[in-house]
């Protein structure tokens, strides 16, 4: 969003998402849940009303309150997904908007070389989505985007080998130096780049 109003020469990405916010949500609750050792039956269970929530609060634009009031069922959830209202210490008018932004539609006109960059055993990202960043830019500029997976990397950098190691110590581990080894590498190439 930034390189769209700000010219950037490149710009560099690691553990994000590039689906919808909703698709990521309803993702991240499937594979962290797996992950924590829920069976397929109970994943499935936890998708649907965990989608079903997200969509009254962030497409229907319902407050917590508002839901638990008209979906008495879906009170347990609401509670542990929006505890006093909020949802990771933000409010939902900022997931709200968050939602609303086409993330495709900006790396489409962002006019910079990008690297996107996925830990491989990052388990709050997703490798499908750097690949679709890069694939995005490489659409609109051929060459421009370029996608890389950094093996015993999680979401904090830390050298897990394991998506499931990382998510039991989350927050805990050796910092990898990987990732900016491959950042410095190209940021040389960019600034060689003639345009």
């Amino acid at each position: 969003m930034v390189a769209n109003e700000i010219p950037v020469k490149g710009i560099a990405v690691y553990g994000t998402a590039a689906k919808t916010w909703h698709e990521y949500l309803v993702e991240i609750t499937r594979n962290q849940n797996i992950l924590a050792g829920a069976t397929p039956e109970e994943v499935d269970d936890d998708v649907r009303v965990t989608s079903r929530v997200y969509s009254l609060a962030f497409h229907e634009g319902m407050s917590a309150e508002q839901i638990k009031k008209a979906h008495p069922e879906l009170t347990a959830t609401v509670d542990a997904l929006f505890p006093r209202g909020m949802m990771n210490d933000k409010t939902l008018e900022f997931w709200r908007q968050l939602g609303q932004q086409n993330f495709a539609r900006y790396w489409a006109k962002c006019n910079a070389r990008v690297l996107a960059i996925h830990g491989a055993t990052d388990f709050v990202s997703y490798e499908a989505d750097h690949q679709l960043i890069a694939d995005v830019v490489n659409r609109v500029h051929p060459g421009w985007g370029k996608f890389a997976s950094v093996p015993d990397s999680d979401h904090l950098f830390h050298n897990w080998k394991t998506e499931k190691e990382s998510q039991s110590n989350f927050g805990k581990g050796k910092y990898t130096p990987a990732v900016a080894d491959l950042l410095i590498d190209w940021m040389k190439e960019v600034v060689a780049q003639k345009s």
